[in-house]
């Protein structure tokens, strides 16, 4: 299956709009973190990830961390204009292999 490119901000937009509808209503200081473009690992990784910022509850974390892998196997960001971090300074660069951690 190919995946469907979008920009960084239509990504996030996204990501945050199904965070924002899914999260627990006591829940208002958490928030969807940023998305940044990576050198693609493997195969069918996404060529991104979101920020390793520290959240304020673990619901919220791992709410976060089930939405990451459900996109990150729909779609991949196009943005030219923008150069992708290198994998092996990619500080979670088995994101998509293992489940992201946000600490």
């Amino acid at each position: 299956m190919e995946k469907i490119p979008v920009t960084p901000g239509r990504l996030y937009a996204r990501l945050s709009e199904e965070f924002n509808r899914r999260r627990s209503r006591d829940c208002s200081s958490c928030h969807m973190p940023m998305v940044y473009v990576i050198e693609r690992a493997m195969g069918d990784c996404a060529n991104w990830q979101v920020d390793d910022v520290a959240m304020g509850c673990e619901e919220c974390r791992e709410l976060v961390n089930e939405i990451v892998r459900k996109y990150s196997f729909q779609y991949d960001i196009f943005d030219p204009t923008c150069t992708p971090m290198p994998a092996a300074r990619n500080m979670a660069s088995s994101l998509f292999t293992h489940p992201p951690r946000f600490t």
